[in-house]
């Protein structure tokens, strides 16, 4: 993105966000936007900052850690500007995930500069994400996040991948490992030892499924979309061309059901609308028949990008994306049973939920498992 159309951005954004009585926030998503750092990322904040001196912007960055630095460090605390760093795992997780282009793993590069943003308090989620080659560590690497102190837990798998029986089976038996962990730590401290939002609204539904004795044959809920174009949320591409997704900002162009205006003409509702008819005219579907799958009352049809990348539809979700929500699910009414009778317990979800809502985030983010913008607003 030239630094023009970045500028430009902000002053779209603090007339829309003037106009709408919000406070404007601005996510700097790639790619690796720390790439930008000298030429991008810190004139736009100093310009946000000092043109707009009222309007309290917002900033965050998703980066892979391995540009980070303590000068970075410093600037990102001097100016609270929030970080979720994708961090798969534990070293034998993260350096086959995410090596290098020479082949050294990343995770000793990246560790101390984690450490020292969550000291500062300027990161709290884990995120990562879960491939076949090294989910048998999953559980390690839930247990290596809780050593960092990680306050938060997200982790998802690649729906790109191909998960077959004998992966699947190893990922259950990971989260099985998880849930004997976290019950039993619960039960010990009347604590959770780190928040597992990828199971926060499967957990708030399992007790629901549980109390009323639904865990067998529940309706399908009403599906919820995230922003989509719809709610404050956009994003904005290299060229100042709006899209309803940020994974979606470089695939079509103008062409593409994703776009939906401009930073210089703005906004256009009829192609907000031909999004959302896109998304509201087509029916949920996925790896089997719906109504048979044991994790319908918590679906909400997967990430509209990946199904619109992966089926060329935005509401068929792949076979990665609903095993895992079956997974979560089993591993939600394992909590839920166990733990049903331990104080504080039921009343910790809703406190959460509570917090969430005050927070300002979309209304819609109970449902939603994928959007790394809101995990960073959820911090």
């Amino acid at each position: 993105m030239p630094i023009e159309v970045a500028l430009k951005s902000i002053d779209f954004l603090a007339q829309s966000a003037k106009e709408a009585k919000r406070t404007p926030f601005v996510c700097f998503f790639g790619g690796e936007p720390l790439l930008r750092w000298n030429d991008i990322i810190i004139p736009t904040v100093q310009y946000a900052k000092e043109k707009y001196k009222n309007s309290n912007f917002g900033f965050s960055i998703t980066t892979n850690g391995t540009l980070l630095t303590m000068d970075k460090i410093k600037f990102l605390k001097e100016n609270r500007i929030k970080l979720l760093i994708s961090i798969d795992g534990c070293a034998p997780t993260q350096n086959y995930n995410r090596p290098f282009h020479d082949g050294r793993g990343s995770l000793m590069y990246i560790e101390p500069y984690m450490r020292a943003a969550l000291r500062e308090k300027l990161t709290h989620t884990f995120r990562a994400t879960i491939i076949p080659e090294t989910c048998q560590y999953m559980y390690e690497n839930y247990l290596y996040a809780i050593r960092l102190k990680y306050p938060i837990l997200f982790a998802l798998v690649d729906s790109f991948s191909t998960w077959d029986d004998k992966h699947e089976k190893l990922l259950r038996y990971e989260f099985e490992k998880i849930a004997d962990h976290y019950i039993a730590y619960y039960k010990k401290h009347k604590k959770a030892p780190i928040e597992l939002s990828m199971l926060r609204r499967h957990l708030k539904k399992a007790q629901k499924d549980i109390a009323t004795g639904n865990t067998k044959r529940a309706r399908i809920v009403s599906r919820m979309k995230c922003g989509l174009g719809q709610t404050k949320s956009a994003a904005i591409s290299p060229n100042g061309d709006i899209y309803g997704c940020q994974e979606l900002t470089s695939n079509e162009g103008a062409e593409s059901i994703f776009y939906i205006g401009n930073i210089y003409d703005g906004t256009k509702d009829e192609l907000r609308d031909r999004l959302r008819r896109e998304y509201d005219n087509n029916p949920i579907t996925g790896d089997m028949d719906c109504n048979e799958c044991e994790a319908r009352t918590v679906c909400n049809g997967g990430c509209v990008a990946n199904n619109y990348l992966q089926c060329g539809i935005v509401s068929q979700s792949a076979h990665g994306y609903c095993m895992y929500q079956r997974i979560l699910y089993e591993t939600a009414i394992k909590i839920a049973k166990e733990l049903k009778d331990v104080p504080g317990f039921r009343t910790s979800l809703r406190e959460r939920q509570a917090v969430t809502r005050r927070g300002g985030q979309c209304r819609n983010c109970d449902t939603c498992q994928v959007c790394d913008v809101c995990q960073i607003k959820d911090n």
